[in-house]
């Protein structure tokens, strides 16, 4: 079967700033394939998110996703259709929506099997103990980073999704054949004009601690706006992300969407 991997839709950037009809839309960002699979951050506010996943259920026979960081935001500025009282209320509520879309499957830590092939994911998290030495500070700081703040997060809402998202990333990778997380798993994936910024460490966690019970042969992330396709140890990792309008995600690697269209 064939897969596209696709990340970080933006779609409220792309609809207003560009005015793409959908048609037009998919034949700029897309490719015909059996499975979609997109790695978070559909638009900011569910109710657009919701208005892409539709139209895209009906390009693909199953269309695979997880939450970015963008999607689970609850502040108005970010979300400006529903309100919610925390971002645990907005996931349970958007899982709902979700769900009632027949050959959509949103990944949270489990496991779907399509045709023998198993996907399996969620959206991870960063790892601030790769930055050990300054990580109280970054923990500080990351109150007043967008996750932070449009999350409206304190340390402790920090550790639990950290506690969440790593538990979950350890069971899928089990298991799947093909793991899929928003955030990155390696720091080679932050592109190099970013890799010394401190502020790097809320966009990756660090894939070697899961190589040991790793059965994933593909790991596909998003986070990065630029894309990214690269073999380690036997598995590839790829980030297709289409980013902000202004951006050029295959510049930097001199990548194309043909890249992203795999048979598994």
């Amino acid at each position: 079967k064939k897969v596209y991997i696709q990340s970080d839709l933006h779609h409220d950037y792309i609809k207003n700033d560009l005015g793409y009809e959908q048609q037009t839309y998919y034949e700029k960002f897309y490719l015909p394939a059996d499975v979609l699979v997109v790695a978070g951050d559909f638009a900011n506010g569910l109710k657009i998110s919701l208005e892409i996943i539709k139209y895209l259920a009906q390009k693909y026979k199953q269309v695979i996703l997880t939450f970015g960081n963008h999607d689970i935001c609850i502040t108005p500025s970010i979300e400006p259709d529903f309100t919610f009282s925390s971002i645990y209320e907005k996931i349970s509520f958007a899982k709902g929506e979700i769900s009632k879309i027949k050959n959509v499957h949103l990944l949270d830590g489990n496991i779907f099997e399509y045709d023998g092939f198993k996907f399996g994911g969620c959206m991870g998290f960063c790892d601030l103990e790769i930055y050990s030495e300054v990580k109280q500070m970054l923990k500080f700081k990351w109150k007043k980073w967008f996750d932070g703040r449009n999350w409206k997060g304190d340390y402790s809402l920090f550790n639990d999704v950290y506690e969440d998202q790593t538990d979950k990333m350890h069971n899928c990778v089990k298991s799947c054949d093909m793991m899929i997380t928003h955030f990155c798993p390696h720091i080679t994936a932050i592109p190099p004009q970013f890799s010394s910024d401190i502020n790097s460490a809320y966009f990756y966690f660090e894939m070697k601690d899961f190589f040991p019970e790793m059965k994933a042969k593909y790991w596909v992330f998003g986070h990065t706006h630029d894309a990214y396709k690269i073999e380690k140890n036997g598995k590839l990792f790829l980030c297709n992300p289409i980013g902000y309008p202004f951006e050029n995600p295959f510049e930097l690697n001199s990548l194309k969407r043909e890249d992203f269209l795999i048979e598994v």
